[in-house]
């Protein structure tokens, strides 16, 4: 039965989070926290004596205390206010020095840098600035790594949404990553000046030494799974096969999470109980913890990967002290420990899936297995593992449903290939992992490697091609992901405690559910055309269920699909047919549509069934012609203190 008593670190967590939400949008000084704060401790020892177990007073003050700590935490990590923050050098030409974070490799030899920045360059001298900004180096750039100290010249900017339906929300995810702006700079504008030696430099050359033995005996989907499996890199995986594991819900496979994570300390464990004569059970405990941490920052340090490497370690820590903690109150304790490290951690979509899931499987878990036993173990143990998936789905399904438009309806049948299958491979890789320097074997844990990885993918991808595998057009507002939430809230302490009552629960669920039907329906029955905000020709035509998508294939020597076209069909709950536009002339008719493109020289003439339109792509914009109907480049041009938007048609 659920009971405040039994969880008092989860009922903690609850106004902790919600200090730290009101100190994100009220932006207070560190003083209103503080003072509450420090006045709540004070209050606290003067009145010891009414805190007596279980009151209600004594429970109302420590939700004050972890209330006003969420609070002062967050105001003074508020990299938003920081004095010396780069937020009055937005769009002027500067000359920034800093140390290289994170690294990725973009196409045609671009290179995209996460970088601390150290200071200002005026005059021969540095003037001090503090913040992240993400650099994005043009090709023929001298070849960076994690710890270079850089000094790099180009014009930061805000990051700001294109506005274009379904599109990714850019700004949202670099703010929940603390970077202040962006950058572009040329290769010869970028010159490496020295290099720190790290810890996070050594984890990211170690990640790359066994990236590159993964490379050795490991190749196409096979070593780009690997790689996201073991290592936490997803740089090298297909766009189609990423496609596939998220529209079956089993995108979660490809990253490290918390089931790595314990079969780690678990293999750690018992290897170390392997030299019992030389190494106690405690020191052994003690060694996996450090060993984990290691692991965890070799993959990237993911707030997924933290909570479980958190969590783990306070599970490890009540071992040698001989103590047994609740699974949810280690969960809160370790998203405490988390947010207080980190507070812009509340607002990463990884760490709300996986918080979440977490929650589900804790609470859900057994009242869900408990409503079929099986008899045949095989049996048994199939449903266990789908009552785990359940459990999991009913907590994420809202967040998923806000951030990605869509929900995976064979969720259940996918998760069944992934408990054969994903099993399978973890234990593989991690062996694959720490024996790569034995040649004999490794070439034979690579083959079974493979073949467990194949029957993976091939399950994953027979699922995904099932008429009526996910649906999409789901647009939920704010309020309806906290209702979803609270019903979701009720239904746990309902299966818990049968306090509630379950045909009332059941009417306001359904009644959301259908709310939400009806809602995807009217956004399958529109019909529009929609001129995509950027530098390059995307046109999308949405007619029923069906978005036929157009784009400018030889714009900028880039021949690589714009995904924001596949995210505008997500968003809109259809399939897509993307059509390059190769020639200067296209001619399309289908379903009584009749579309012209014709490129000409400044741009591209559209006829559209009897509208006709000019995207004009170069030349001097004229003082009518819509905002829309402009490349990027050209209504920043016209006015660089309005937002650019995407031109929108509803027929």
């Amino acid at each position: 039965m659920l009971t405040i008593r039994k969880f008092p670190l989860f009922c903690a967590l609850v106004p902790f989070i919600a200090g730290l939400m009101l100190e994100y949008f009220f932006q207070w000084t560190p003083f209103v926290g503080g003072s509450l704060l420090l006045f709540t401790l004070l209050y606290a020892v003067i009145a010891h004596r009414r805190l007596t177990i279980g009151s209600s007073f004594r429970m109302t003050l420590a939700g004050l205390l972890f209330f006003a700590a969420g609070l002062f935490v967050f105001s003074i990590k508020d990299y938003r206010v920081v004095p010396d923050g780069i937020a009055n050098q937005l769009d002027q030409e500067i000359v920034i020095t800093g140390t290289i974070l994170e690294k990725q490799n973009g196409i045609a030899g671009r290179q995209q840098l996460l970088v601390a920045l150290d200071g200002i360059v005026q005059e021969d001298s540095v003037v001090p600035k503090s913040g992240k900004i993400a650099v994005n180096v043009m090709e023929d750039a001298p070849l960076l790594a994690v710890g270079d100290v850089i000094v790099a010249h180009g014009k930061p900017t805000a990051f700001e949404n294109k506005q274009n339906p379904g599109e990714f929300d850019v700004e949202y995810f670099y703010r929940s990553r603390k970077v202040a702006a962006g950058m572009f700079v040329s290769g010869d504008a970028i010159v490496k000046t020295s290099r720190t030696h790290s810890l996070n430099r050594w984890l990211t050359e170690w990640r790359n030494f066994l990236s590159r033995k993964m490379e050795e005996d490991l190749d196409g989907d096979f070593l780009a799974i690997s790689k996201a499996l073991i290592l936490g890199d997803k740089s090298d995986l297909d766009s189609e096969l990423m496609a596939s594991f998220s529209s079956t819900g089993a995108m979660h496979v490809l990253a490290v999470s918390g089931l790595h994570i314990g079969l780690i300390l678990l293999l750690f464990q018992k290897v170390l109980g392997l030299f019992r004569n030389r190494i106690t059970k405690r020191q052994g405990i003690v060694i996996a913890i450090v060993l984990i941490w290691l692991y965890g920052g070799l993959t990237g340090a993911s707030p997924s990967v933290m909570r479980a490497v958190v969590m783990f370690s306070i599970l490890s820590a009540g071992q040698l002290l001989h103590r047994r903690q609740h699974s949810l109150n280690v969960l809160a304790l370790s998203a405490i420990l988390l947010l207080t490290y980190d507070p812009w951690m509340l607002f990463d979509l990884g760490f709300q899936l996986s918080y979440a899931a977490m929650i589900g499987i804790f609470l859900l878990y057994r009242p869900i297995a408990d409503v079929w036993t099986p008899k045949a173990g095989w049996l048994r143990m199939g449903w266990e593992g789908t009552a785990v998936g359940l459990a999991a789905t009913i907590v994420t399904m809202p967040l998923t449903l806000y951030w990605f438009y869509r929900f995976p309806n064979y969720f259940a049948l996918a998760n069944i290939g992934v408990m054969v299958f994903g099993f399978a491979v973890l234990l593989f890789g991690l062996i694959f992992l720490f024996t790569s320097w034995i040649p004999l074997l490794i070439k034979l844990i690579a083959v079974l490697f493979s073949f467990t990885m194949l029957g993976l993918v091939y399950w994953v991808n027979w699922v995904d091609s099932l008429p009526g595998a996910v649906s999409g057009g789901f647009h939920l507002e704010t309020w309806e992901l906290l209702l979803a939430y609270v019903l979701v809230f009720l239904w746990i302490v309902h299966l818990n405690s049968k306090r509630l009552n379950r045909w009332l629960l059941s009417a306001a669920s359904l009644l959301l559910i259908v709310w939400w039907s009806v809602g995807r329906q009217e956004v399958l029955q529109q019909n529009q055309v929609v001129l995509f905000n950027g530098n390059q020709f995307v046109l999308a035509v949405k007619n029923g269920t069906h978005v036929l998508a157009f784009y400018d294939r030889k714009w900028n020597g880039s021949w690589k699909i714009p995904r924001e076209m596949q995210s505008y069909a997500d968003y809109m709950g259809c399939g897509i047919r993307i059509i390059p536009l190769e020639h200067d002339k296209l001619e399309l008719r289908r379903e009584g549509l009749q579309l012209v493109l014709h490129k000409v020289t400044d741009g591209i003439r559209i006829r559209f069934n009897e509208k006709q339109w000019f995207y004009r792509t170069s030349g001097t914009p004229l003082i009518d012609e819509p905002s829309g109907l402009l490349t990027q480049r050209l209504q920043l041009y016209r006015n660089p203190e309005k937002r650019t938007e995407p031109f929108i048609y509803d027929f």
